[in-house]
């Protein structure tokens, strides 16, 4: 009777070792997989492209971190949490995109009271914003208007719902935080939608 006990006592603590074991095992190997997945996508270039409607769109291969992971890796990202009063550990989603617009602007001058009091050929303007270069002949004008801005959007599961005293409670409900660098631009947005899995 006691070695039956020993033995099933034995097998017991040998399932327990073997589930142990591969459990640790299947975590480490997704754990693997997942950086090598964020390598691949350190080196892969962005693919653009042109949605349905004609306009310019990018694809990008996410990164997936921990949020110790991404105070270690990308302290830049925290830095711009932390001056938003967002923990990392809130994130779900962190993109940053940079946004530049070029266009050539061709006109012709109507008016030519700047012309015949003062002779201007050259217009060449820069700041962190913007880039203006253009010429002035005769009656004509021609411009190249380059301008730069970054935005960078955060989904986060916000702040308590209630408030008792000094305490929150409650569920925390998704929220959306999209910021750009550029004073002069404005941010417009209609949606913001979290997929749950």
């Amino acid at each position: 009777m006691r070695t039956t006990s020993t033995i099933v006592l034995i097998w017991v603590f040998m399932a327990c070792v073997t589930f142990a074991s591969l459990k640790l095992y299947y975590e480490k190997n997704q754990d693997n997989r997942r950086n090598i997945e964020n390598l691949a996508a350190l080196n892969k270039e962005n693919q653009y492209f042109k949605d349905l409607n004609g306009a310019q769109a990018v694809r990008i291969q996410a990164l997936t971190l921990t949020a110790a992971e991404l105070r270690r890796v990308v302290p830049s990202i925290v830095a711009d949490l932390k001056s938003l009063s967002i923990k990392p550990a809130q994130v779900n989603n962190y993109t940053a995109a940079g946004i530049t617009t070029t266009q050539q602007i061709r006109t012709t001058l109507k008016d030519s009271i700047i012309f015949d009091t003062v002779r201007v050929s050259r217009i060449d303007y820069r700041d962190k914003w913007y880039n203006l270069e253009g010429t002035i002949r005769g009656d004509s004008v021609n411009l190249d208007i380059e301008s730069w801005d970054r935005i960078t959007v955060i989904n986060y599961l916000g702040k308590r719902s209630r408030r008792f005293m000094f305490v929150r409670f409650g569920p925390r409900y998704p929220e959306t935080v999209i910021k750009n660098e550029n004073p002069n631009n404005r941010i417009i947005i209609e949606k913001s939608v979290f997929m749950k899995r």
